[in-house]
């Protein structure tokens, strides 16, 4: 719960989008941010004791917690991201390509098995690991193209 944050410091990483988030409900918790480089000094903050508290992709804190049994992930907040792979936006073949096989991987649960493997925990049911979205592309993202599809997984 966020309101047991009040007064006390949130570790993010600088310009990612849990530093957005932590910007946005700031005045509504009350927590002080606290902007590192990376996600190992994002978490580092928490066991030094100079961050109460660290928000960074789900991902990445999971495998340091199944890692370091001095951190623990507490709570899984959906931010809204997706993984992305990048691609010259004039390649739309091959960006359709790659994302016909991240759906293929989604849907024979492929993706959440590797995710629970690396990272210990199983992938929420809204989390981009799982979730197959419409389209080509990542939505809200210049060039998303909203037709829909067939799978055509082999």
């Amino acid at each position: 719960d966020f309101s047991a944050m009040k007064g006390k410091a949130l570790a993010v990483n600088n310009g990612s989008i849990s530093d957005t988030w932590a910007q946005e409900h700031q005045a509504e918790y009350g927590f002080e941010i606290q902007r590192y480089l990376n996600v190992p000094d994002t978490a580092q903050s928490v066991q030094s004791g100079r961050a109460f508290a660290a928000l960074a992709e789900t991902g990445a804190m999971a495998y340091l917690a199944k890692t370091q049994p001095s951190l623990k992930v507490q709570k899984i907040v959906n931010l809204g991201g997706a993984f992305a792979f990048a691609l010259k936006p004039e390649n739309v073949e091959l960006r359709n390509q790659v994302d016909a096989a991240m759906e293929c991987l989604k849907h024979d649960g492929t993706l959440a098995a590797l995710y629970e493997k690396w990272f210990g925990l199983a992938p929420a049911a809204d989390s981009p690991s799982v979730n197959i979205v419409p389209g080509y592309g990542p939505a809200k993202f210049e060039g998303y193209d909203a037709t829909e599809h067939e799978l055509s997984c082999s």
